[in-house]
């Protein structure tokens, strides 16, 4: 009677030639038939079959099947230069796929593919490289959704040092930068077309805006707000002077107290019954200690070096750059970071803020006192304006005044300081309808709220 695993052998053999390589090895997996001398004709016949078929699945991308082909080459030869050659091929190509749905905007996905190489432990140094660009280029896309730009260049920039022969991030930071010029473009008429009440204007420019960053909250909110205006208000020009401008003249614009090119670069703004703020107007300002002769745009009382630290305004963005002892979110920091909303600044040994850029259609920045530190001349917080300045009773105004019953801008244009407001308002004892140019010195008034300005 011809021996059982001689045909068991034979039936191995037929599987493999006919193609059905997983039948032919579950058969030689029984009772051991690889130990038997005929059966290695077999085993030489099907790891060249699943040779053949690794670089088949490869070609499809099929890296499931080709890694599962692998392990049964891998029980057939067992450990060798050959198998351990086969798997650094299947690595790099899975690295490879990986890269093309980067090129292809698929960020997710090559993570997803770098994820499973980490489960199998074939993690090396290029796909870390790999998968932190990848989430840099996820995070940078989620981020120029909401009208983040600086904060995506940033995070794109990160990952073209992780991986400088990627073409697509050189091109992804253009197109950032392209759309980071239309957003301010269309942030600024956006505010004009809202400050005029211009509420078809103001819905065109949304839709717009939201072309570029479809996430944009602001931009939401002012398309909301324009379909709900829809038939428009009378235009302010038209609204009754307040009584108790009665008999005053209208002005269109209030000259104030400035008729030259200057600006102030800081004034203390005081708002009644909220709080006093340092503003500062420059790109750059300096933090430092409250000493008499110490210069600085931030005076702090507290245990500070002279000129601590530089806060920058680059576009949207606004970086620290240490000139000694300075954390962010509790991190030493010694080179120029970008800072984002919510982020704690540590400064020196106790010296804490935190750092807010509450409205997402202004550049503007605000500085708040986490440690029971204050600037000197004191003040409630510390404002970095940028062009405009909103104060109001909502919560992502940069100065919430909750008893207003709508919010009052401070904006800058050809070096003039200028207030907007949705009614009649009052600019150094005279009345001028909504719009009116500020002094250094001036006092502005509403009907529900009043604020002063004054030069340090």
């Amino acid at each position: 009677m011809f021996q059982s695993w001689r045909w068991k052998i034979k039936q191995a053999e037929a599987a493999c030639v006919a193609g059905r390589l997983d039948e032919a090895m579950r058969t030689l997996r029984q009772g051991d038939l690889r130990l038997f001398q005929p059966a290695q004709r077999v085993i030489d016949l099907l790891a060249t079959a699943y040779r053949v078929r690794i670089e088949t699945r490869l070609v499809a991308t099929d890296f499931a099947g080709a890694w599962a082909d692998l392990q049964c080459l891998a029980e057939l030869i067992g450990p060798s230069a050959e198998l351990q050659q086969e798997r650094m091929r299947l690595v790099d190509a899975e690295l490879d796929q990986a890269l093309r749905l980067m090129e292809a905007g698929d960020a997710c996905g090559a993570v997803a593919i770098i994820d499973g190489l980490e489960r199998r432990k074939e993690f090396n140094d290029r796909a870390r490289r790999i998968r932190d660009a990848a989430r840099r280029l996820d995070a940078a896309s989620q981020l120029q959704r909401t009208g983040r730009f600086a904060e995506a260049e940033s995070q794109l920039r990160f990952a073209g040092n992780l991986l400088p022969e990627t073409a697509c991030i050189d091109r992804t930071i253009d197109n950032c930068h392209h759309k980071a010029d239309a957003c301010r473009r269309l942030n600024s008429q956006l505010h004009e077309a809202i400050a005029d009440s211009a509420w078809s204007r103001v819905a065109v420019v949304a839709d717009e805006l939201l072309q570029v960053a479809p996430d944009y909250r602001l931009a939401q909110d002012a398309r909301q707000r324009a379909r709900a205006e829809a038939g428009g208000r009378p235009a302010m020009v038209n609204r009754p002077v307040p009584p108790a401008a009665q008999g005053m003249p209208v002005m269109i614009e209030q000259q104030g107290k400035l008729d030259g090119p200057q600006i102030p670069s800081r004034f203390r703004l005081w708002i009644d019954a909220v709080g006093g703020y340092l503003v500062c107007l420059a790109d750059q300002v300096v933090l430092g200690q409250a000493i008499p002769g110490n210069k600085v745009d931030i005076p702090i009382l507290g245990d500070l070096s002279r000129r601590h630290a530089i806060i920058r305004r680059q576009g949207e963005g606004y970086f620290i750059e240490p000139n000694h002892a300075v954390s962010v979110e509790r991190q030493p920091v010694h080179e120029a970071t970008l800072l984002s909303d919510g982020d704690e600044i540590s400064l020196g040994s106790s010296v804490r803020l935190r750092f807010r850029k509450p409205h997402v259609l202004s550049a503007t920045a605000r500085l708040e006192f986490v440690s029971r530190h204050s600037t000197s001349p004191s003040a409630d917080g510390i404002l970095l304006m940028a062009e405009s300045c909103v104060l109001g009773p909502r919560w992502q105004n940069h100065v919430v005044c909750r008893n207003w019953s709508a919010d009052v801008i401070l904006y800058r244009q050809d070096e003039k300081l200028y207030c907007r407001a949705m009614d009649s308002i009052q600019i150094d004892g005279q009345w001028t309808e909504g719009r009116g140019r500020i002094g250094e010195n001036s006092r502005i008034a509403g009907a529900d709220f009043a604020l002063s300005l004054e030069v340090v």
